[in-house]
This record gives C-alpha cells, structure tokens and sequence, in this order.
C-alpha cells in the first residue's frame, strides 16, 4: 500500500477524481436525488475545488497498489475532509484509514471536520470522528457535520 500527496498538476489527480466520480456512481449517486448528484459532480469538477488545489489549500492523496489507484482522500484549509472514496473491493482493508494517518501526519491539524455521506458515516465513528450536529440534507446531498480533535 502506497499513500502519495499528489503536487498541483500531477497528471493523477485526474486518475483520482475519476475514481471518486466512479465510486460516488456506484456508492452514493443511488441514494442521492438528481440535484445531489448534479451538485456532486459540480463541487468534484468545479472552479472552486480545482482552484484550491491550484493554489495548494486542498490536497489530494491517495492510495495506490500494483500500480493503480485504490483510494483518495481530499483535505482543504487544512482540516477538512472534502472527498474520501475506496473502491468497493478494496474496503476493510485499512485503505481510507492509512490515508487518513497519513494527511493527519503530513498537516499536524488541531482537528479535521467532516461532512460525513451516510454510506461513511461508520468509518470516520470508527475513526474517533463524533458528529457535531444532525444529519443534513442541502442541494439534495445529505451528511452528517462531524469532527475529530487531535492533540
């Protein structure tokens, strides 16, 4: 299992974010309405998210084994989760957690927040994550506020 901070530009962050469309299509996309899903793929291919990782506040990370992408995670300003996907078949194995550690590792944040999809809700409870607020529902994505303090 190998964690990489992808740099701006690198070439896989498209790899990844295609990855995170895919599992969002299998995962969520059925549980979601046709505005969540819409305001998914707008936020994932978005201005506003390319433009942070253009300016280094949002970093992708992700996990890769026998030389394909398994997992990514993105963290933005710091200390929030903004995507975390694992392919279907590579779940359970400690790929979302290694990526976890790792960014954990990499920024030393005082706390990670994290709007929690209800297919992730367990892993990031299991992951010392405690919800800060009830479950949500806005442009037809539904989450659950959640937050973990490091020390």
């Amino acid at each position: 299992m190998d964690i990489t901070r992808l740099s701006p530009g690198d070439s896989r962050i498209k790899t990844a974010l295609r990855l995170a469309e895919s599992v969002f299509n299998e995962c969520e996309a059925p549980l979601y309405t046709l505005e969540g899903t819409k305001a998914f793929l707008s936020f994932l291919y978005g201005n506003s998210f390319s433009e942070k990782l253009r300016r280094d506040t949002a970093h992708i990370y992700i996990c890769e084994e026998e030389g394909g992408i398994v997992g990514m995670m993105a963290v933005r300003d710091m200390t929030h989760i903004a995507l975390a996907f694992i392919k279907r078949g590579c779940r359970g194995r400690g790929v979302g957690t290694a990526l976890l550690e790792r960014i954990i590792s990499d920024i030393r944040p005082k706390f990670l927040t994290v709007n929690a999809a209800p297919t992730g809700l367990a892993f990031y409870l299991k992951n010392g994550f405690v919800p800060t607020d009830m479950e949500r529902c806005e442009d037809g994505i539904t989450y659950t506020p959640m937050k973990k303090t490091l020390k």
